[in-house]
């Protein structure tokens, strides 16, 4: 697997040479680093180096998109270009450059060509959602100078913050993009899986998310789901506030940080316990030096004190619309395995994801709650990619969710 120190390598050898003027015109072609489009994971065609490519995708991607059956056939016989058919008339036409030539081309009348052609090429830099992908766009979208692709390695949690830094690797160059799809590029570039970065004015603004996201409510309360839940949401990636609730009469509030060396920083804690027979909730320590920022609204109070209880100091719930909520785990235990190792159900959601995710996975206990969810949260790709990266061999969608987290999950409506 590449390093970080890998990525940084080849972002300096690429950055010079892939920093070429775009025209905006009506053909699509993308000029790739000649390392990375020959040696590395973009394969294309089923070529004499060993490369291969099914561009039957691209046609069955367009053919979804408009709703017409799109054909494809090879026009020479070494399957370097490749021809786009609805029933008898040609509607574009794709070229893989040779490996010296390191480019694709392809010029289309239909748009959705140039659709289903840069979502697949997002899906095969990306290695189908392996690394997440980045655009950066000089002069801003409306009229850009340049488009450059690129690529950030997995060290998920700082994305945002290295993408600002341009702390990336750049792997291509759209030379020539038509109007329309730069357009729908600049109001979508989330559906297609990239985060995209505008310099403008000697100045870097990362694009905030083009969905709508689902709305749902988050149920902060130990009633809410009793058999226990750990929460975590993040504005940035790097920095995470937790709620942990142990059905054993323990509420944590947390704030953690992720450190240079990618390792998780508790800053503060708050510990509530319950009162004997109550069922509620009262500040019992706080350890670490407590700051409340902004983004941490759902905290009522900046200022806590031993005679606080927890209902006075968070919210029924919140909702996954607030703008200081980019991303949320939600974690609930459904069996436990052995000792240390607690089989879980897990809502995942990203400003940048269409809908949220649900899997079934083992979490491991023995480092500490929620810890032990942060340091499962470390190695999920939650910044946008075609597909949500799976990096435990044992993480599976379930093919039915538990009677429990259904129940749960049934509080986590969406907004008609």
């Amino acid at each position: 697997m590449s390093t970080e120190k890998d990525f940084l390598r080849e972002a300096k050898k690429a950055k010079s040479g892939l920093t070429m003027p775009t025209i905006v015109n009506d053909e699509l072609t993308i000029v790739f680093d000649g390392k990375f489009y020959n040696q590395e994971h973009i394969l294309w065609a089923k070529f004499e180096d060993g490369r291969v490519v099914d561009a039957s995708e691209i046609a069955e991607k367009a053919s979804s998109l408009s709703n017409y059956m799109v054909s494809i056939r090879p026009a020479d016989k070494e399957k370097r270009t490749f021809l786009f058919y609805r029933r008898n008339e040609k509607i574009g036409e794709l070229y893989f450059g040779k490996p010296e030539e390191s480019y694709v081309q392809m010029k289309a009348s239909d748009e959705t060509l140039y659709s289903a052609m840069l979502e697949r090429v997002f899906k095969t830099v990306s290695a189908s959602g392996k690394y997440p992908i980045v655009v950066e766009v000089s002069g801003g979208f409306k009229n850009p100078e340049s488009i450059t692709l690129g690529i950030l390695s997995q060290e998920y949690l700082k994305s945002l913050e290295k993408v600002v830094k341009g702390r990336f690797r750049r792997v291509a160059s759209i030379k020539k993009i038509p109007e329309a799809l730069l357009k729908d590029f600049s109001m979508k570039h989330s559906k297609y899986g990239a985060l995209a970065i505008t310099i403008e004015n000697g100045g870097k603004t990362v694009q905030k998310p083009t969905y709508i996201p689902p709305e749902h409510d988050i149920p902060l309360y130990p009633e809410l789901c009793p058999i226990g839940f750990t929460i975590g949401f993040t504005p940035n990636l790097s920095e995470w506030l937790t709620m942990h609730y142990d059905p054993i009469g323990s509420y944590d509030i947390g704030y953690y940080v992720i450190a240079e060396n990618y390792s998780l920083k508790k800053v503060w804690e708050l510990k509530f316990k319950e009162k004997e027979g109550l069922g509620k909730f009262k500040l019992a320590e706080v350890s670490g030096k407590l700051v409340i920022k902004d983004w941490m609204h759902i905290i009522r109070s900046k200022k806590v004190n031993r005679k606080m209880f927890l209902k006075e100091l968070l919210p029924r719930s919140f909702n996954t619309r607030d703008e200081s909520v980019l991303s949320v785990f939600y974690i609930i235990p459904l069996k436990h395995v052995r000792t240390g190792l607690t089989e879980c159900e897990v809502y995942v959601y990203s400003k940048y994801w269409p809908s949220p995710k649900l899997v079934r996975l083992y979490m491991k206990t023995s480092i500490g709650e929620p810890d032990g969810s942060l340091f499962w949260i470390k190695h999920v790709n939650l910044t946008p990619s075609m597909k949500w990266s799976k990096v435990w061999k044992h993480w599976a969608k379930p093919t039915r969710i538990s009677i429990i987290t259904a129940c749960v999950l049934s509080i986590l409506k969406e907004a008609k």
